[in-house]
């Protein structure tokens, strides 16, 4: 029987394999130029196993095609993630799951239907591919006539690849994507593939099913909660975002709202807004998008709970409610843990990041957050920073893809219960 804690160090050394694995080739002289150390390798590979985005060199003058072609793959595993990467590779040929593979599959999954696992593992890899390939497609008619062929097809496969993977790569060079701030075509590509690629493969899967079936009404409980939370989160964005930066347009202002939860990409320069917008777009970020998905944060899930928690209790209700469905208290008490945890983590990083970096601290924030939230947005030149200020960075990129929980529950003493036992009530004044 596989134990509780090989859940969580699986997919940990799984991560770390990825990271070292993409270290490696990306160091042979066929992937680089010649002028990549091998701290920014070891980043590149951190940042793109994290689905993050941040980087010390220009992806598109240091590494050569085929590195660029490793950085995809990277990133394409570490966001559909390595169990379920791994679990699809090696049942292929077979037509039964081993015990261990199906546990591990539902944590990193987060689906307790054992019995649909192997259905749900297809379905991961199905939507992933056709939702970039179509991006593909949409993406070349703009980018051929622009820049050619050859690297046109090539340019929209990489970034349809990492715009649905919420990783913010791109190889437009040091302007990134401001070159396309007035592009209403392409703006509306990237939204919808960052939309996607946020809300997580089963509220896909389960939006897909609705409109075959015709039951918008039946669509689940998860998906109505992430659907109407994404929505409520992105209305609050764009108008935040446009009072604090009232010289924005519209379209900036909502490829903004999107990108700052869960890509990177920006058209605007993140370095010239205020100290303001820097801390919306820091508490944006940290939100991130939903379980199951290829971006990263707390989750909008747990903010929703948290949300409605405090609902019920200026209610005096006894449960908590909504959409008619009761949600159970040991769901409650994970989400306020992830919020908690992940809080404390970045809370650290931010007084290291202040000791060793004499930067302003919004911008402190912001970095702190963009690289435990995976969404890759840079306020500073990464490449200019302190040594220590990198390796904290990417720290917060891989506890950040891998779970605050699930990293703390590996050195956790589990103790065990007796369920037996139930205890008397002690009061607390509040």
């Amino acid at each position: 029987m596989l134990k509780n804690k090989d859940i969580y160090i699986i997919p940990f050394l799984g991560f770390l394999a990825i990271i070292l694995g993409g270290f490696l080739i990306l160091m042979l002289p066929f992937c680089n130029n010649g002028n990549v150390s091998i701290f920014d390798a070891f980043f590149t590979s951190t940042s793109a196993t994290c689905v993050n985005g941040l980087v010390t060199v220009d992806l598109s003058q240091e590494y050569t095609f085929l590195g660029q072609i490793v950085i995809a793959i990277i990133t394409e595993i570490g966001a559909i993630g390595f169990v379920t990467f791994i679990s699809f590779i090696l049942n292929l040929k077979r037509k039964k799951m081993a015990l261990s593979e199906t546990l591990l599959l539902s944590s990193a999954l987060n689906d307790n239907n054992y019995s649909k696992l192997r259905l749900r593992l297809k379905e991961v890899i199905k939507y992933t591919l056709v939702i970039e390939l179509i991006g593909s497609i949409f993406l070349s008619i703009a980018f051929v006539p622009m820049y050619g062929v050859k690297q046109g097809v090539w340019y929209s496969i990489f970034h349809s690849i990492t715009a649905f993977c919420n990783a913010g790569f791109d190889l437009f060079g040091t302007s990134g994507f401001t070159i396309f701030t007035d592009n209403i075509y392409i703006n509306v590509v990237f939204i919808i593939l960052m939309f996607l690629g946020s809300v997580g493969f089963f509220v896909i899967e389960d939006i897909i099913n609705s409109i075959k079936e015709k039951r918008f009404i039946h669509l689940s409980f998860n998906t109505k909660i992430v659907l109407t939370t994404t929505l409520i989160i992105y209305l609050l964005s764009v108008i935040l975002i446009k009072i604090a930066e009232p010289n924005l347009t519209i379209l900036q202002v909502l490829f903004s709202s999107v990108t700052c939860r869960t890509t990177g990409f920006s058209t605007i320069n993140m370095g010239d807004t205020n100290s303001i917008t820097k801390i919306i777009i820091s508490l944006l970020m940290m939100i991130g998008g939903a379980p199951s998905s290829t971006s990263g944060g707390i989750r909008i899930t747990s903010i929703a709970i948290i949300f409605l928690t405090i609902r019920s209790a200026l209610r005096n209700k006894k449960d908590v409610i909504s959409f008619y469905k009761k949600i159970d208290f040991q769901t409650i008490k994970q989400a306020l843990t992830n919020i908690f945890i992940s809080s404390i983590i970045v809370f650290i990083a931010i007084l290291l990041f202040v000791k060793i970096q004499d930067i302003e601290l919004s911008n402190v924030l912001f970095m702190c957050v963009s690289a435990f939230s995976a969404t890759g947005l840079s306020v500073v030149d990464v490449s200019n920073l302190e040594f220590i200020s990198k390796v904290i960075l990417m720290i917060l990129m891989f506890i950040g893809r891998v779970g605050p929980i699930s990293i703390l529950s590996i050195f956790i003493f589990n103790k065990k219960e007796n369920k037996n036992i139930e205890y008397v009530s002690g009061n607390i004044m509040l």
